[in-house]
Parts: C-alpha cells; sequence; structure tokens
C-alpha cells in the first residue's frame, strides 16, 4: 500500500495536473491510502482559499470529496499511530517538523504521514522526499518512492535486506503490480462505482477547464 504525501494528492489538483503522477495513479495497481494528515492540510488550504477565490475552492472541494468517495483507503490518527508520532517528535533532529518556526506559513504534516505510513506498514509516495529521508535514519520506512521521477529514495524494506540490484529491481517491481486486494477498508466508507484513478482523472479534467 501506498500512502500519498499531501504533494502527491496536490500534483491531482493543479489546473494542469502533472502527467507523470496522473498515470503513475492510473497505471499502479498496488492500493493507495490517503492519511488524515493530507486531509487535514488539502482542507486547510481550500477553507484559506475559499475568501480569496470561492469557485477555485468550491471545485477543489468537490475534488477531494469526490476522493474520499472512491475505493481509496483514508487511514485515521489511531492510537498506534499517535503513539508512534509522539515518540517521533522526542527526537530533537526532527523537531523542526512538528514545532513551526516563526516564519512557517502551516505547520508541518511529514512526520505524521511517516508515523501513519510505518504503523500500517506502507511505502510513503512524496514529491519532496528530503524530509523523509531524514525521518528514516530514526524511524525505519518501509520504503519512500517520487512518482514524479519515478525514484525509490528508500529501497523497499524487503529489497533492503539484499544487497544484489537484481533482488531490489524485482521486489520493486512486485510491489508496483501485486493485485489489489479484494475487500474494502472499514476505516473509511467506498463507492464501489468509482475508482482512485477514475475519480482523479475526471475532477482533474474539470479543474483544468476552470
Amino acid at each position: 500500500m501506498y500512502v500519498l504525501d499531501t504533494n502527491v494528492l496536490s500534483a491531482l489538483a493543479h489546473k494542469r495536473p502533472n502527467p507523470k503522477v496522473v498515470d503513475w495513479v492510473g497505471n499502479l495497481r498496488a492500493p493507495i491510502a490517503i492519511p488524515f494528515s493530507a486531509v487535514f492540510e488539502i482542507q486547510r488550504g481550500i477553507s484559506m482559499l475559499r475568501p480569496k477565490d470561492a469557485p477555485r475552492a468550491a471545485s477543489l472541494a468537490k475534488w477531494l470529496k469526490s476522493l474520499l468517495e472512491s475505493d481509496v483507503v483514508f487511514l485515521a490518527m489511531d492510537a498506534p499511530v499517535a503513539q508512534l508520532y509522539a515518540d517521533m517528535t522526542l527526537v530533537p533532529a526532527l523537531q523542526d517538523l512538528w514545532v513551526p518556526c516563526k516564519n512557517a506559513r502551516k505547520p508541518g504534516q511529514d512526520l505524521a504521514i511517516a508515523a501513519t505510513a510505518i504503523a500500517h506498514r506502507a511505502v510513503v509516495a512524496s514529491m519532496n522526499t528530503k524530509d523523509f529521508v531524514r525521518i528514516d535514519r530514526y524511524f525505519r520506512l518501509r520504503g519512500l518512492f517520487n512518482p514524479d521521477c519515478g525514484k525509490w529514495d528508500i529501497p523497499l524494506a524487503s529489497a533492503r535486506r539484499s544487497s544484489g540490484p537484481q533482488t531490489h529491481k524485482r521486489e520493486q517491481q512486485r510491489w508496483h503490480h501485486r493485485p489489489l486486494p479484494r475487500q474494502r477498508s472499514r476505516l473509511f466508507p467506498v463507492c464501489p462505482r468509482f475508482s482512485f484513478s477514475q475519480a482523479s482523472r475526471a475532477t482533474t479534467e474539470n479543474l483544468a477547464a476552470m
């Protein structure tokens, strides 16, 4: 399962969506999950935009609603995630990732996203990976993939145990193309008529026409 960072979701919501991310989502066979912190960041951005550009904010709100009603998995802040997140905030080298500085426009969510991914044994998908690489030094991620450049900045945990490059490639291909689970997540109701890729593609096409 891939846990999507906010910037990956935002790349789908632009007036000109990132074609690499759109293709990656459309061709991916592994399950996709949206963490609570990404929903928080997106909703906060929509609410801040509303007084300045109400039509655009309304379109983005519709886009977010369509994604959450698709077959995407929503990962809540449950007890294991909260406990791990608490431990992360106690690491001095990671403090700037959750305590905003004076010039910060918003509190960071990378620690929360990483905690969610680790607790659910999922890979993080992000287009800005440097902070997750830093987190991995203290709390081991299962993997870190950048869909914008198609690069694994942190190899899959199963591939790390082998030193052979062929093993890395084989494991990563298997992860990308594993069959989707038949059972729907109990954490969030899903709409059986729309897949995540269909919902994101349809809504981004509408946003691009604005």
